[in-house]
């Protein structure tokens, strides 16, 4: 009995332990650190904007803020003060973040603005999405979960609630993961019911590719030489 041989060009990884590191992966390539200035000016738009006298907060409609690379942009918009010293905003509906080459679209984010920089964004969505495109060769690093907590203060951005990211050529998905963009690692943590799943595409490897084309040219020689033998 002949048996079948398994692709080799993807592995599937399942792990039910606590937390398993995924350094390996070569996610690392298209990891950087962002380019965000917080010494720049904020400036601040809107279509609307009202003071809500009950809930004490300013509301913002059509609200866009950027900030050199940085850049935010939602339907609604809540602060208690506009002060980008010490203030915490609420943005909800098509909410999109973007910070230098990375991207994040949500349907609510709560962020935190410490000495007029952006340090925290607790991001919600079905899912919310990541992406960031990689300075080198413009490759792709692609993120979902039910919620991201980015830390900006420290170049990291937890997935949680069916957390999965991807550089299109791996992937990771588990309950949670953590992307250090500053020191170039990749955690994630299991639950029972959720364990943690990698999937590797390994490179073709050229020699079998070769073979491969080889033995098809060999096979189409054999078939026009075999053509021609017979009378005219």
């Amino acid at each position: 009995m002949k048996r079948a041989k398994r692709n080799p060009s993807i592995r599937r990884l399942a792990a039910s332990c606590i937390c398993v590191a995924v350094t390996a992966l070569p996610f690392a390539a298209t990891c950087q650190t962002l380019d965000y200035d917080a010494s720049l000016p904020i400036t601040l738009d809107a279509d609307s904007s009202e003071f809500d006298r009950r809930g004490e907060k300013l509301v913002f409609k059509g609200l866009r803020i950027t900030q050199g690379k940085l850049g935010i942009a939602a339907d609604l918009g809540e602060v208690a003060k506009l002060d980008f010293n010490n203030s915490e905003w609420t943005f909800t509906g098509n909410v999109i973040i973007d910070i230098d080459t990375a991207r994040v679209y949500c349907d609510s984010a709560d962020l935190v603005f410490r000495d007029h920089e952006l340090r925290q964004a607790l991001l919600r969505g079905s899912p919310a999405r990541f992406e960031q495109r990689s300075g080198d060769d413009g490759s792709l690093t692609e993120g979902r979960a039910g919620v991201m907590d980015y830390d900006l203060s420290n170049g990291q951005i937890r997935f949680s609630d069916s957390a999965w990211l991807s550089n299109r050529a791996n992937e990771i998905s588990s309950a949670r993961i953590t992307y250090d963009i500053a020191t170039e690692k990749i955690s994630a943590d299991s639950d029972p019911d959720e364990p943690v799943v990698v999937v590797i595409e390994q490179p073709r490897d050229d020699s079998e590719e070769e073979s491969t084309e080889d033995s098809a040219a060999s096979s189409d020689t054999d078939g026009e030489t075999a053509g021609g033998s017979g009378p005219e």
